[in-house]
């Protein structure tokens, strides 16, 4: 319903949305348009048309209640209808949950399908594209290093490389990057991201995507700023790492990494081979566009260590559990209590070691968001009480849904 005053200067407007179960409530007023925050699609046609009639916009301000009515820890059939129904919005054909309560993986679910063409059901042991999280466990790998003592977090990398060196420039003229500048995306590195190469295409070598050579289809990875000064996001630098731990473990990385952290994390359903091992598409998700399969069911990443893992959020949940029973001091825990202090340290920004963090004390978080092509995760977890989740779905545009679940859970199990 609409009501205006005399001088048509403000609007109330309520919109009921049954396909997102919400009930929005809008007052909109003055001359000069309207400022638009996260109001669904759903509601801005609406709010077009009245421009078009002549309205006087200003501002706009709701509230709604969560679309997720029912806790999710019930899986009864009311939740499972309503997750679903969150999908279908947002276009997700498969959905896959794990959450960590008191330091144990308290449930693992899946929801939808693997593959909209094939209509295998997602389960708890079906495997997604990691992509940037990919980052964090590695971030462990360079740190389980440290702890051994054949890395150093401020020692300039140059040192330690020895098959490919980092370009000198007037930028590392002034300051040379180091192992803690890499993990914490201030070192100076380009290339934010990749896109990956489509199954049969012919893959570059390490060697070739460092440094932008075909078949690569990513620049060059060099400093493009001095090391240290500003927080810079770069999946080149973390390529750059990904040969830093062959040089230093003369060790193929994918075995590297199982050696590192997959075993000693109980990652039993994880992989960083890519193209993945033979009989794995068995149990993989692939990756969709608008609920469309992508060409090959997936991009292939052979930049591993920034986008390459394959794995299941039930895995995800027992590597948080690893770090969190780090934190809290475990003996033979994957990380000694200065290594996992510096990980959740504030390195530059919101940033510490191959983590995004938020809060202080028990309220403290840290997460990460991964994104690849047809695919969107993330992982978050307490520092100090043992709580956690991560969602893993086979979409792009999944991150929204991912965020809306995510504060449900959280709000469900009070972190």
């Amino acid at each position: 319903m609409t009501q205006r005053n005399r001088k048509g200067t403000f609007l109330i407007i309520a919109f009921a949305l049954a396909a997102t179960s919400c009930l929005i409530w809008a007052v909109l007023y003055g001359r000069n348009g309207y400022v638009v925050r996260n109001i669904p699609d759903d509601a801005l046609k609406p709010l077009a048309d009245l421009a078009k009639e002549g309205a006087d916009l200003k501002s706009l301000s709701f509230s709604a209640r969560p679309p997720i009515l029912c806790a999710l820890s019930k899986d009864d059939r009311e939740m499972q209808d309503q997750i679903l129904k969150r999908m279908a919005h947002f276009k997700v054909p498969g959905l896959s949950i794990a959450v960590v309560t008191n330091y144990r993986l308290e449930w693992a679910r899946g929801y939808g399908v693997a593959r909209a063409s094939s209509g295998r059901a997602v389960t708890e042991t079906t495997s997604f594209q990691a992509a940037s999280i990919s980052k964090t466990v590695t971030t462990v790998a360079a740190l389980r290093l440290v702890q051994q003592g054949r890395l150093n977090l401020d020692q300039a990398l140059n040192e330690k490389l020895v098959t490919w060196k980092v370009g000198d420039n007037e930028f590392t003229r002034r300051e040379k990057p180091t192992l803690r500048q890499l993990l914490s995306h201030s070192a100076g590195f380009s290339v934010g991201g990749f896109d990956g190469y489509e199954v049969g295409d012919r893959l570059p070598t390490l060697l070739q995507i460092l440094n932008g050579k075909p078949p690569a289809n990513s620049r060059p990875i060099q400093i493009e700023s001095v090391p240290g000064s500003k927080y810079q996001y770069s999946g080149g630098g973390f390529t750059v790492l990904q040969q830093l731990i062959i040089d230093v473990t003369r060790t193929p990385f994918p075995e590297a990494m199982q050696d590192l952290v997959l075993v000693p994390a109980g990652m039993k359903d994880s992989t960083f081979r890519q193209p993945p091992p033979v009989g794995f598409d068995s149990r993989a998700a692939g990756a969709h566009f608008n609920r469309a399969a992508l060409r090959g069911d997936w991009h292939v990443y052979p930049e591993l260590a920034a986008a390459g893992m394959w794995t299941t959020p039930s895995d995800l949940a027992r590597f948080i559990i690893a770090l969190q029973k780090a934190k809290r001091g475990d003996k033979d825990a994957i990380l000694s209590p200065h290594l996992i202090d510096e990980m959740f340290r504030r390195q530059i920004a919101e940033h510490g070691l191959g983590v995004a963090l938020r809060g202080e004390g028990r309220s403290a978080l840290f997460f990460y968001y991964g994104i690849n092509a047809g695919f969107d995760s993330c992982f978050m977890g307490t520092a100090q009480t043992g709580q956690g989740a991560v969602l893993m779905t086979n979409a792009s545009g999944g991150k929204e849904l991912i965020d809306e679940l995510l504060e449900c859970i959280r709000k469900e199990y009070g972190w």
